[in-house]
């Protein structure tokens, strides 16, 4: 037991230092890398986020800790749920909607035995689906009832969900996602956390594909002269090919400006972050 937590203590390190190091690359893994099984995707992508938002809502290294590897161990009550949800496109049943519901405090049960005694670590796995607005669960807490770092965790875990691949359906388009989680769901999450999530990922979040007026897909890879032009890289020409190294494209001209955002599952070959980070791409 023991062992599981110094493990999921030395990922939350590693995920700690790429985000530390190239917290670009780091956002863009969330949108690009989608080879692996979606439970231990989903769980790395939200821990990089809920990595980065408490950076930015200063909050010190202990509490960090804590929310990345509440974000890593977040499903760990789900494990034998997720395959049955993934299975079902349309409404879930009443029992399966019941074990989702109490997937938080199985979780946190789950990781006392496996060796977790770090309280913060435990009420954000806990607290994770609660709603600023009490609408949420297990136990229908609201407003400052619930953890700083459940609601962290909480709005990277709908984020990166909503972003990726599922069994069911493909990944939306970030900017759709951000819309749709601040404006939909709004209601539900905290507004300072909503807030600082909308200055990390902005408009166009790093890892976004897009296609350009010039016919060319490139990857949104930092900022531009402006929010809505960001910078991007050619990584498909016109004529469909990728191209071998991803080239720099000035999206404030009105050549080569943001056409469209495009779904990843759009293309039938995936991006290699390498073809646009090069060797920098091997920290992510």
């Amino acid at each position: 037991s023991g062992d599981f937590r110094q493990r999921i203590e030395r990922v939350a390190e590693s995920v700690d230092e790429a985000c530390t190091l190239h917290p670009a690359l780091s956002v863009s893994s969330i949108l690009l890398m989608h080879d692996a099984a979606y439970l231990v995707k989903h769980a790395v992508d939200a821990a990089i986020l809920a990595n980065l938002l408490a950076r930015e809502m200063k909050l010190d290294d202990a509490a960090r800790h804590a929310i990345v590897a509440a974000a890593l161990t977040m499903n760990i009550g789900m494990c034998e749920v997720q395959e049955k949800v993934d299975a079902i496109p349309g409404k879930l049943t009443d029992k399966l909607v019941t074990m989702i519901h109490h997937h938080p405090e199985r979780g946190a049960e789950r990781l006392i035995r496996l060796g977790v005694t770090d309280s913060a670590w435990l009420d954000c796995v806990r607290q994770h689906h609660e709603n600023i607005d009490g609408s949420g669960y297990p136990a229908g807490l609201a407003g400052d009832a619930i953890d700083i770092g459940a609601r962290i965790v909480g709005v990277a875990d709908r984020y990166c969900a909503m972003v990726s691949r599922r069994a069911y359906r493909g990944p939306l388009k970030p900017n759709l996602a951000l819309r749709d989680l601040c404006i939909k769901q709004g209601r539900c999450i905290d507004v300072t956390v909503a807030a600082t999530l909308i200055r990390i990922v902005g408009i166009y979040p790093v890892g976004t594909l897009v296609r350009l007026k010039s016919s060319e897909i490139g990857v949104v890879t930092g900022p531009g002269e402006t929010p809505e032009t960001p910078a991007v890289h050619a990584v498909i020409a016109k004529s469909g090919l990728f191209l071998e190294v991803a080239s720099y494209r000035k999206t404030h001209r009105a050549e080569t400006a943001i056409d469209e955002v495009i779904a990843l599952d759009s293309l039938t070959t995936p991006v290699r972050m390498a073809n646009v980070w090069g060797k920098e791409a091997r920290f992510t």
